[in-house]
Order: structure tokens, then C-alpha cells, then sequence
């Protein structure tokens, strides 16, 4: 037993890494907050003891990348949920009122007061200089990133040429990822990965600001919990990988998900008649289909060697145990 935040060198959790057990319980937080809301009084309690929980698990993971992530999405989403509210008025018709009054010094106690408790070993496991090696695993993603910065190296080509990459006098440990999806992309997949990832974020960017400006209360609560649930990957993702974890994937893509399933908004262009705008998004939608496919005999091809060494493995394997 230790006292929380549980680190370092633990065994028990989920991937050996209580970071994805952190991530995990946000993203569900996150979806429950907005599928279950704030009107009645059985939900707000559900979400209270949910919070709680969740509370508990994000300091006795003591994953600092994930505290960075949360105070961020934390911050950011809450200064425009107070902008927006201040200039509706939202905000001061809600704290007019005297039960949101009450939970809102009852939070604050509490929160003031497992702040303190918790002080000492929160600062303790924020001032351990061990970083994991991440400095040196950053800097051979960007070396491989100078050395092909338009296409990059190829698709799962980080963990396989990390150590070519690490000089002599660097941490020299194998992973399996660069612990940062923005520089893994950019020595993997170049500036086309980078641009891709940029169009991907436009026409979700897109979807959320029409759902905030949707008349459904619904709809706009689900936006919100896309964008913090974004914000928060993004964040984290800084320091960590979760590209290669379908549950974390599936957890972030809910909310936008919930917004694309139920929009019937459709994007135009100024300018583009009818006419024009059809002619238009054929052509895209051709593009689209003609990279999918390029993208396809691409991995297809880098996977093939892949593929034949693990069967020459296997039948190493297999020889060895006949002997």
C-alpha cells in the first residue's frame, strides 16, 4: 500500500499504466455528463458521485500528464463556458439562484480542504525529475522528421527505427510509440500527415460550432463534452499515445459521434450555386475515395514484410520447441 498518487513502478493496472485507467474514467465522466444532464435531481446526484469517483482515481493514478490534460481542458472549456454565459446572462441568473449557491460553496470547501490533504505528495510527485525518457524519445522523432519532412519515414516506422536514431549518449529503452502523437505523425507520416490531421479537426471544428449554435439544449451540452473530451486528448496526447488503444479512440469519438449522427446541417461554400457546390463535392468525395485507396495498398505494402517475418519467427519458434 502507498499513499496516493500511487507511482512510480506499479504492476497491477491496465497496460501496466495507471495513465490509461486516468483517461479512461475522464472520457466516461464526460459522456455522462452529457447524457444524463442537469435538470433533475437524480441525475445531478448520479453526476456528483460519479465525480467523485473519477476525483479519486485522477490523484491516485498520479499521472502527471493526465493532471496537465485535465487542468487544460478544465481551464479552457470552463473560460468559454463563462464568456458565452456572461454575455447571455446565463451566469448570473444561475447564481441568483439558492440551491446552485449552496453546492457551490459546499465544492469549494471541499475541494479546498482535499487540497490540502493531498498537498504534500501531489507537489512530491510533481517535482520527480524522471520524465521517462520522453526528451530523447521526442528528439528521434524529430530527426527522422529532418530526414524525410514531406511523406516522413512511413506508418509504424517510429518504434522500428527509434534506436538508428538515439545517439550514443541517450536513454537507449524500447517502446512502441514516441509518447507524442504530434511528433510521431509528423517523423511517420510528414507534413501530408500533419495537413490531414488539420482537415480532419476543421470538419469536426465545424460540426461543433453548429452544434453550439443549435436551438437543443441537448445538442449543445454534447458539444461541449466533444470539445473538452477533445481538448483533453489533444493535451495528453502531448505527452502520451493512445492511438493504438481502440477503447480510448471509442471513448473520445462518443460525443462526436452523438453531433454527427443527429446533425441535418450540410456544409456549403460562398459563392457555389447549386450547381457549382454539387460539381464541387463530387470532386472532393472523388479525392477522398481515390486517397483512402492509395492509403490502403500503402499500409498493405508496409505491413507484407511485417507479415512475413512473423511467420519466419513462428516457424523459428516452432523448430526451436521441436528440438
Amino acid at each position: 500500500f502507498e499513499t496516493p498518487p500511487l507511482r512510480p513502478l506499479f504492476a497491477g493496472l491496465t497496460y501496466g499504466n495507471p495513465s490509461a485507467v486516468l483517461t479512461v474514467q475522464v472520457l466516461l465522466t464526460v459522456v455522462a455528463y452529457a447524457g444524463l444532464g442537469f435538470r433533475r435531481p437524480g441525475p445531478r446526484l448520479l453526476l456528483l458521485i460519479i465525480t467523485v469517483l473519477t476525483a479519486s482515481v485522477v490523484v491516485m493514478t498520479g499521472s502527471r500528464g493526465g493532471w496537465l490534460a485535465i487542468a487544460g481542458a478544465l481551464g479552457i472549456t470552463g473560460g468559454l463556458w463563462l464568456l458565452t454565459s456572461l454575455r447571455s446572462g446565463a451566469l448570473s441568473r444561475m447564481l441568483r439562484d439558492r440551491r446552485v449557491q449552496v453546492s457551490l460553496g459546499a465544492v469549494l470547501l471541499g475541494g479546498f480542504i482535499v487540497a490540502l490533504v493531498l498537498a504534500p505528495t501531489v507537489l512530491a510527485r510533481l517535482t520527480n525529475q524522471s520524465d521517462g525518457g520522453r526528451l530523447q524519445y521526442f528528439a528521434t522523432a524529430i530527426r527522422m522528421f529532418e530526414e524525410a519532412p514531406v511523406l516522413g519515414t512511413g506508418p509504424g516506422t517510429w518504434a522500428v527505427q527509434r534506436a538508428a536514431y538515439t545517439e550514443p549518449s541517450e536513454l537507449d529503452w524500447y517502446v512502441t510509440h514516441a509518447h507524442n502523437i504530434y511528433l510521431q505523425t509528423a517523423a511517420e507520416l510528414g507534413i501530408v500527415g500533419l495537413a490531414a490531421g488539420i482537415v480532419v479537426l476543421g470538419a469536426v471544428g465545424w460540426l461543433l460550432l453548429r452544434a453550439w449554435r443549435s436551438g437543443s439544449a441537448v445538442t449543445r451540452r454534447w458539444a461541449w463534452a466533444a470539445f473538452f473530451a477533445l481538448l483533453y486528448m489533444g493535451l495528453h496526447s502531448m505527452v502520451d499515445f493512445y492511438a493504438n488503444m481502440p477503447a480510448v479512440m471509442m471513448l473520445t469519438a462518443i460525443p462526436v459521434a452523438f453531433l454527427d449522427g443527429g446533425s441535418t446541417e450540410h456544409l456549403g461554400l460562398p459563392g457555389l450555386g447549386g450547381r457549382a457546390w454539387a460539381l464541387t463535392r463530387n470532386v472532393v468525395q472523388g479525392l477522398f475515395w481515390v486517397a483512402c485507396l492509395i492509403a490502403i495498398v500503402v499500409l498493405g505494402r508496409a505491413e507484407m514484410p511485417a507479415a512475413a517475418h512473423m511467420g519466419a519467427l513462428g516457424s523459428l519458434f516452432d523448430s526451436a520447441f521441436e528440438d
